[in-house]
């Protein structure tokens, strides 16, 4: 049974979240690709819009037996792809349980996901977008990103070690993302491990969200064509936007690329509304940690998937968590 839980006061706010890249690797969703007959479904659906571009197929690729989920998976038209049919087809799955969001959040490439998931563009338009850009961006593979430990202050009193980064995400308190030409980041690199500072280079060699992609930016806003419907099936939250319901211009899916991840800002602004009930859909559930390492949080934050997550286990715990919602 599908519950509508617009009409249920006292309710948490239910937000699906979507990330992009720096999530993917091989194997994401394998098991749900064997056992649920929807994920499965959506998945060989959408694997022949992408097949018909690529003139291959992203599941033969995903789910490669040679290929172990440790692997680095660069690249970025078959990645675009797989992150995008993975986080369509399990919200699919989500939905087919009663399941049903208040808001879609996006962050980076996960805001598409979320136009898609919403209706507010076609579905189909958007993934063969997402695999075109990824062609477009291979052609500027100097960059790199680093997921940094530590508070995002060191970055601005460290002006002269990070100059040729910028900020990419700020994530919590504790934790924030810089882009850049691989030698300022091999720059950093070196300041961060004479300081004892974590730091994860991520799976990426594209600078997204910095100044180092801006040369593809009128090829970019060239490619982009979507018929937009003004009433989307759920609430769209940007993370470029720090907004509800953005306006859909080519230039809000150029800052999609292009400005700065601001996942903290936008759950703020989320838990101002109200009491939220977070279920991250990403492929390694990335951005429900964000939410339960804050120092202030007022919500529950779920993942589904990771490199060595039991999905049905964490499925079930979801549905009580939903369950446990609508009986308050």
């Amino acid at each position: 049974m599908v519950i509508n839980v617009a009409e249920i006061q006292n309710m948490k706010n239910i937000v699906f979240m979507y990330a992009g890249q720096g999530t993917q690797y091989y194997q994401m969703g394998a098991e749900l690709y064997r056992q649920n007959s929807i994920f499965n479904m959506n998945m060989n659906q959408l694997d022949k819009i992408a097949y018909e571009i690529l003139n291959r197929s992203v599941i033969e690729t995903l789910y490669n037996e040679e290929k172990k989920p440790q692997e680095q998976f660069l690249d970025l038209q078959q990645s675009n792809a797989g992150i995008f049919m993975v986080e369509y087809s399990l919200t699919k799955v989500l939905l087919s349980i009663g399941i049903v969001p208040n808001y879609v959040l996006g962050a980076s490439l996960g805001e598409y996901i979320s136009l898609a998931i919403s209706n507010t563009c076609d579905c189909e338009a958007i993934l063969r977008s997402l695999i075109n850009h990824g062609g477009m961006f291979n052609n500027i593979k100097n960059g790199a990103m680093l997921s940094i430990l530590d508070d995002i202050n060191i970055y601005h009193d460290n002006a002269e070690i990070f100059s040729g980064c910028d900020i990419a995400a700020y994530n919590y308190e504790k934790n924030f993302v810089i882009s850049g030409e691989n030698n300022n980041i091999g720059h950093v690199e070196n300041y961060l491990l004479r300081n004892n500072i974590v730091y994860v280079r991520l799976p990426i060699k594209i600078a997204f969200h910095s100044k180092s992609i801006d040369g593809v930016k009128d090829a970019y806003l060239a490619s982009i064509k979507y018929t937009v419907k003004n009433d989307p099936d759920y609430k769209i939250v940007s993370c470029s936007e720090i907004k509800i319901n953005p306006s859909i211009t080519s230039e809000y899916f150029w800052g999609v690329v292009r400005k700065p991840i601001k996942f903290y800002e936008t759950i703020t602004m989320l838990e101002e509304i109200g009491e939220c009930l977070f279920i991250d859909v990403s492929p390694t559930g990335t951005l429900a940690n964000f939410i339960n390492y804050r120092v202030q949080n007022r919500s529950e934050a779920y993942s589904i998937m990771g490199l060595f997550s039991n999905i049905n286990k964490k499925l079930d715990v979801i549905k009580q968590a939903f369950r446990k919602n609508v009986e308050r």
